[in-house]
């Protein structure tokens, strides 16, 4: 259905968000002098000292010049042999083992934001070194930049940035927050969340971060 674009209308920014969100963080860090962009992950988050990408740098990794996968389909893990979301990892309620909500009724474990940090640190490395996107980083990121803050990734732009520039329809997760009335839907998800996707992110491995 087509629906006339109004001012008070919320789209799915996609990728802005590495731009709205991870980067002035980061920036403001370094800022301080904490990190600078020769850092490398070994020091950012130490887990990374025994894995293939101890060495690789936030110049490296804000660049993509990187040998960093582009993407990996997180969610295919959770799947079921029916290729359907595993009664291992949702439920269709929330609580406190199942609490991040990726879609209506779709509550998915508490700790997968873990997995997803050690597929990256297991994944292999790309034989050759050029310019080539990958989405890889902006997880690191994310956790190095929550636990600096000991904070929520949403919470701090909107605390730090949104809220101080009036940005009120600029958000994390806006479906607790607007009707969707003033939600531009993103998808008709049929291969994980199937369902219509308004109000929460299309990114698959962004929802399952929150």
């Amino acid at each position: 259905d087509k629906v006339a674009v109004k001012p008070d209308v919320s789209n799915d920014v996609a990728s802005l968000t590495k731009i709205l969100g991870t980067l002035p963080l980061l920036m403001k860090i370094e800022e301080k002098n904490v990190v600078t962009i020769d850092t490398k992950f070994s020091k950012m988050i130490p887990t990374f000292e025994n894995y293939n990408k101890k060495n690789m740098t936030i110049n490296e990794m804000l660049s993509h010049y990187v040998l960093l996968r582009p993407w990996e389909p997180f969610y295919a893990k959770t799947h079921d042999s029916l290729k359907k979301p595993s009664a291992k990892y949702y439920r269709r309620e929330y609580s406190p083992m199942y609490s991040i909500k990726v879609a209506e009724e779709i509550y998915l474990r508490y700790d997968y934001p873990d997995t997803i940090q050690k597929i990256i640190m297991d994944s292999n490395l790309l034989p050759s070194l050029q310019y080539r996107y990958s989405d890889f980083p902006y997880y690191i990121l994310k956790k190095y930049i929550e636990g600096y803050y000991d904070k929520p990734l949403d919470e701090l732009v909107q605390d730090r940035f949104y809220q101080s520039l009036g940005a009120n329809y600029t958000t994390y997760n806006p479906s607790p927050k607007f009707s969707n009335e003033n939600i531009v839907p993103s998808e008709l998800d049929d291969y994980y969340r199937n369902q219509k996707i308004q109000g929460y992110v299309h990114d698959i491995g962004d929802a399952m971060e929150k």
